[in-house]
């Protein structure tokens, strides 16, 4: 899922007063509503020519500074509210099984607790898994979406595949909230495309609405719900024989990483695909950027950055009457448990082009951060500034920097010096001993890597990025915990600590909200 305002339609997204966090140049402040994913989009145009829709914010910025050293290590220790609700690092990993998921239909003011056997029971079986083989057949039998989630970014999704593979047909949508998908089933539908077929019958919402779109004979789904919903949903997509187009982040926690890494290697056995939307891997530009630093034309990588640096988003100001689990859900971005803070909502996009240019995952890290605009308390518990030292191996230091500030020069950006020269990545250029500029056409990444999966789906062989993608996200979760402690610390304590931000219940009522981290600080 992301938070921003669809793929493409930025003016008009401007005209309606949204703000896109990625091009704050053409916007405003967002609508105060939000479900699984901020505002509508607008149409979704198609791109063309070189750079595709990256080209004008790139023009928009100027390069960051380089980076300053880090200071002393120390031991991982206590870090306060941080970690006195969400158990230490290096503990004991959680029990997948045992951490509850929604799964039955909840009205307000209950309080009922959901296990994962009772999420699963009548999802899974034959039937399901032979619709999953039938949407890898080469056929000509049409690939039959589900949408979960029915936000901005799970819209957007389901409009990408129309546009890029023809043929397809969107059968269901599934959301916590009637008037989000309403206006998604609208969205999709005023084209009068003959292949969005969705019926009544086949729209679903509250808690269990993910499991009962998988009953329905879809064979391809996009979960775009607010990340901390993705572990279970994955899970249960998985086990309904589905092929999954699993949004970014794919969870809010080293549980949930697990999680999804486990369910992925299930889909595996199962012959599934599974589509990471970290999109850039679909950029034809940056694809060939990549290649060519691995093929050695900047020499060996000694050093990186990478920004994400915007203005302000959107907020979702609480109604009167509302629970706090239903003013959290509309209000998403701005909880730990539903968004895992920006950095790990929106800069592990940058943050994974690291992984994928670097090839492997950072050895540690050590981080600053904080928050300074948005302290009121509409916005929730997260930060609204990072910067992280990631040392990768063969000590390659990157700089990683995101915030969220209005009034603020904005840059988004990865680049990497070698010792032949250096590569921007979202430029599409080299310069050094053997200068390149990337001079090729091609259509958005988000139709593309719709058209990539669904080939690759057709083909008998889906590819499976589960695990890559998990990694990208934890690569953020390990940045986001070395700013919230204030400590140095590893991949593998973040990756088998025992953090986990479920909530002790999904259900309508009363859900207080943890306290924002401060370093430094004990419970």
């Amino acid at each position: 899922m992301d938070a921003r305002d669809g793929r493409g339609g930025l003016r008009a997204a401007a005209r309606r007063g949204a703000v896109c966090p990625r091009r704050p140049e053409v916007s405003a402040p967002f609508p105060s509503f939000a479900s699984s994913c901020g505002p509508m989009p607008g149409r979704l145009p198609r791109s063309t020519g070189p750079g595709c829709h990256y080209k004008p914010r790139r023009a928009a910025r100027k390069q960051s500074g380089e980076p300053g050293r880090r200071g002393n290590a120390c031991k991982i220790g206590p870090a306060g509210a941080y970690w006195g609700a969400m158990g230490s690092l290096g503990g004991a990993q959680a029990d997948a099984g045992a951490r509850r998921v929604p799964g039955v239909t909840l009205t307000e003011g209950q309080a009922m607790r959901v296990t994962r056997r009772e999420l699963i029971g009548t999802a899974a079986g034959a039937a399901m898994a032979a619709a999953a083989a039938r949407a890898g057949a080469q056929d000509g039998t049409p690939v039959r979406v589900g949408l979960v989630g029915c936000g901005g970014r799970g819209t957007g999704a389901a409009q990408n595949i129309l546009e890029g593979v023809p043929n397809c047909e969107i059968l269901a949508l599934a959301d916590m909230f009637p008037d989000r998908l309403n206006r998604a089933r609208t969205a999709l539908t005023k084209s009068n495309d003959p292949r969005v077929k969705i019926e009544d019958a086949r729209c679903f919402t509250g808690f269990d609405a993910c499991r009962r779109l998988l009953d329905t004979p879809v064979d391809y789904v996009i979960l775009a719900q607010p990340p901390g919903f993705r572990p279970p949903h994955f899970e249960l997509a998985v086990e309904a024989g589905k092929h999954v187009f699993l949004e970014k982040p794919v969870a809010v926690d080293p549980a949930g990483v697990r999680r999804v890494i486990a369910a992925g290697a299930k889909a595996k056995a199962k012959n599934l695909g599974v589509h990471a939307s970290t999109e850039n891997r679909h950029n034809r530009k940056m694809e060939e950027t990549v290649r060519r630093i691995h093929d050695g034309q900047i020499g060996k990588v000694v050093a990186g950055r990478c920004f994400f640096n915007t203005g302000g988003l959107w907020k979702f100001e609480r109604k009167p009457g509302e629970s706090d689990m239903e003013w959290q859900i509309r209000n998403w971005y701005y909880f730990d448990w539903l968004s895992g803070d920006h950095i790990v909502e929106q800069h592990v996009h940058e943050l994974d082009v690291c992984h994928w240019v670097l090839k492997a995952p950072p050895v540690r890290a050590v981080a600053v951060g904080g928050r300074s605009q948005r302290v009121e308390p509409v916005y929730g518990n997260i930060w609204d500034h990072f910067a992280v030292d990631f040392e990768f191996p063969d000590n390659v230091h990157v700089m990683s920097m995101c915030r969220q500030w209005q009034n603020t020069d904005g840059h988004v950006g990865a680049y990497f010096v070698g010792t032949k020269g250096e590569a921007s990545v979202y430029g599409g250029t080299i310069t050094g001993e053997n200068p390149w500029k990337y001079d090729g056409n091609m259509i958005s990444p988000h139709v593309q890597e719709h058209i990539d999966f669904v080939e690759s789906i057709r083909s008998g062989t889906p590819y499976n990025r589960a695990t890559q993608v998990a990694y990208s996200t934890l690569i953020a979760i390990l940045g986001r915990t070395a700013a919230y402690t204030g400590k140095v610390v590893t991949w593998d304590q973040v990756l088998n600590a025992d953090q986990d931000y479920s909530p002790p219940a999904y259900a309508f009522g009363d859900l207080p909200v943890r306290p924002v981290p401060v370093p430094g600080k004990k419970a």
